[in-house]
Formats: C-alpha cells, sequence, structure tokens
C-alpha cells in the first residue's frame, strides 16, 4: 500500500517507533518528499555534535524510550504500543 492510500486510512500522529512508544514527536519523521538531503542535514548535524543541547535532548529521549520498553521482549510491548495507537486513531 503507498503512502498516500494508507494516510486515507490509518489515521495516527506518529509513525516512527521511537515516537510511537513514547506518544510524542521528538524523533523528526520524514514521508516521502519530504525525506529531501537537506531536512536530513538540518535535522542531524545538529546531532552529531555533542555540545549541542540537541544531542542530550536526543539521549534522554532514547533513555525515556528504552524505560518505556523495559526488559526483553521489546518487540512484543512495540506492537502492542502500535496496536494501541492504531485502534485509539
Amino acid at each position: 500500500m503507498t503512502f498516500l492510500a494508507a494516510k486515507k486510512f490509518v489515521k495516527v500522529k506518529n509513525i516512527s517507533i521511537p515516537n510511537l512508544v513514547v506518544n510524542d514527536d521528538k524523533v523528526s519523521e520524514f514521508l516521502q518528499g519530504e525525506a529531501t538531503p537537506e531536512n536530513l542535514m538540518k535535522e542531524l548535524i545538529p546531532l552529531l555534535k555533542i555540545e549541542n543541547p540537541e544531542y542530550q535532548e536526543m539521549l534522554d529521549y532514547f533513555d525515556l524510550v528504552e524505560s518505556k520498553l523495559g526488559t526483553p521482549g521489546a518487540a512484543g510491548r512495540v506492537v502492542e504500543i502500535a496496536d494501541s495507537v492504531l485502534r485509539e486513531g
């Protein structure tokens, strides 16, 4: 199913696993034509420099994602979270 067709049927705020798990949008999601080299560079370059606050914010975000996923068996929990988000719309 193409993105445009899926967009008509599936109503979710986020599609990336970290954003679904935390129900936030800290990880940028570039879909279709948004995934340009310029957009990706703009988002990624600040994350490559340890001294930038964005770097630590992203590490903290992934720590939160990890804490939500918990112990082994995370894949099953991701499926449960995604299913819940899809059902709630």
